[in-house]
């Protein structure tokens, strides 16, 4: 049974200024990315999730201040709620991701 995104995620009203000044790349985001702060479902990152880039890779997932593999830089903000499983296999997603 597919469990639809909406009903896991709380919507937060994510503004980062006026919405045409906000600038999005392409960015693809690691399948083994996880949101520890969302509690019962890791593998869906939340809107507003701060991304950090995988040296090795150049993927995208989440930032961790103490990491050493480039992710305790910060490359990008989610725009949207995003499932990173599919049949319960991680799978890299290609998305936007909002950029400063």
């Amino acid at each position: 049974m597919r469990t639809p995104i909406d009903e896991v995620t709380v919507p937060t009203g994510l503004k980062w200024g006026r919405p045409f000044d906000l600038q999005f790349k392409k960015a693809r985001i690691s399948g083994t990315a996880r949101d520890a702060g969302n509690t019962g479902y890791t593998d869906i990152l939340r809107t507003g999730l701060l991304l950090g880039v995988i040296a090795a890779n150049g993927e995208l997932a989440q930032w961790d201040p103490t990491a050493t593999d480039g992710t305790h830089r910060i490359a990008g903000i989610m725009p949207k709620a995003l499932k990173m499983t599919r049949n319960s296999t991680s799978e890299d997603r290609l998305i936007s991701v909002i950029v400063g």
